[in-house]
């Protein structure tokens, strides 16, 4: 996707690039929202149980809750001057996706992921190769749009026939809706709040500032969230060691996060000292001359790489010590000033606004989580 952003950039004027981030970002939130946990408690069930049935009602409500939610996603974001058509191809197109990823977790839960990795890397593929075409011959915004919408049909027809292939059928028990997401909402605000930080700020600049300042601001943030993949990709590979060494051998546990987050922040300010020195020549090579503005976004948010790298770690630290709920209340808190400061900052300062409120929300989200570690993981 990084690729597409920087074709994006080298093809497109920044006012169109701005509408397109406004609109994908505004449908990334969507895309959050509509999962509501059910994914999460989905993949665990089917690979407790081994399961290979999903009720019915679960589907059905699935497929609603989230159609009714993409109609008042569309009409909220209409009303905000969201261009009608290529906004409604996106938003179909992640609700499909949001489908599609629903009956991905049968395959998660029969541990296949290998089958999901070949399923979405066609998806991207599919996505990246013909928007590339387009937008090479002139196609603006609905026709990428409208590929979107067409690699996530291809996506949800992929995955159906990889899970009836592993005899995916459905059943008519029914199940409890209210205890299934009471069940997986702490996970669920969890992943939503902690995805949410860098969207917000695009979609704030885009409600409050002009489409020019989207674009520069994303071409800043979207390398910025490849950095913070690392950080994603580390915890996910220290995830089970982390699981057993906390249940078995609870004082090595906290050892052992101390350590971790020690070499999470190195591996990242390698990352940001690195993109600091390249800075000049990387955004001209990459984005062109006209986004040069950029490069001071780029600088600031490289530099609470390490940060926020952290700041995530330590997080699922703590709540895989079984410590979700604090850690909840403290992102509510932050994404509350974010919001709050994003709406008195962007009108007077722009980008530089957005940089406030970042350093800002970062710097509650670090101090919180340090409280709580030293609090409940007694660290030295």
């Amino acid at each position: 996707m990084i690729f597409l952003w920087v074709l994006l950039a080298r093809f497109w004027p920044q006012e169109i690039l701005g509408q397109f981030t406004i609109m994908y970002t505004w449908v990334s939130i969507y895309g959050l929202v509509a999962e509501f946990g059910i994914d999460f408690w989905v993949t665990k069930q089917t690979s407790i149980n081994s399961s290979n049935a999903y009720p019915r009602n679960l589907i059905q409500f699935k497929v609603l809750s989230s159609l009714f939610l993409a109609i008042a996603f569309y009409i909220s974001g209409v009303a905000f001057g969201l261009p009608a058509l290529s906004f409604l191809f996106l938003l179909i197109g992640t609700w499909v996706l949001n489908i599609g990823s629903f009956f991905s977790c049968f395959l998660r839960g029969c541990n296949q992921l290998s089958s999901e990795s070949k399923i979405s890397l066609v998806r991207h593929l599919i996505f990246g190769f013909s928007s590339t075409l387009l937008v090479i011959y002139g196609f603006k915004l609905a026709s990428i749009s409208l590929m979107y919408l067409f690699s996530n049909v291809m996506m949800l027809f992929m995955t159906l026939l990889t899970v009836k292939k592993y005899r995916f059928r459905v059943c008519n028990i029914k199940v409890c809706m209210k205890k299934i997401i009471s069940s997986s909402i702490l996970v669920w605000l969890f992943y939503l709040f902690s995805s949410l930080s860098v969207k917000l700020d695009i979609a704030m600049l885009g409600f409050l500032d002009t489409e020019q300042s989207v674009a520069i601001y994303n071409s800043a943030a979207k390398i910025f969230e490849g950095g913070l993949l690392v950080a994603t990709a580390f915890v996910l590979s220290q995830f089970p060691t982390l699981v057993s060494t906390y249940e078995s051998h609870p004082n090595q546990y906290y050892a052992l996060v101390k350590f971790n987050a020690k070499l999470v922040v190195k591996i990242t300010l390698g990352i940001g000292i690195l993109g600091g020195l390249t800075v000049g020549i990387f955004f001209t090579a990459l984005f062109g001359p006209e986004y040069q503005s950029a490069q001071i976004p780029f600088l600031f948010l490289m530099f609470f790489l390490p940060l926020s790298c952290l700041c995530y770690f330590l997080s699922h630290g703590l709540i895989m010590a079984g410590l979700a709920k604090p850690v909840l209340k403290l992102m509510l808190i932050v994404t509350t000033s974010n919001l709050l400061l994003d709406h008195l900052l962007i009108p007077i300062a722009g980008i530089t606004g957005v940089l406030i409120t970042f350093f800002v929300k970062e710097s509650i989200l670090l101090v919180g989580l340090v409280v709580l570690v030293r609090k409940n993981l007694k660290l030295p």
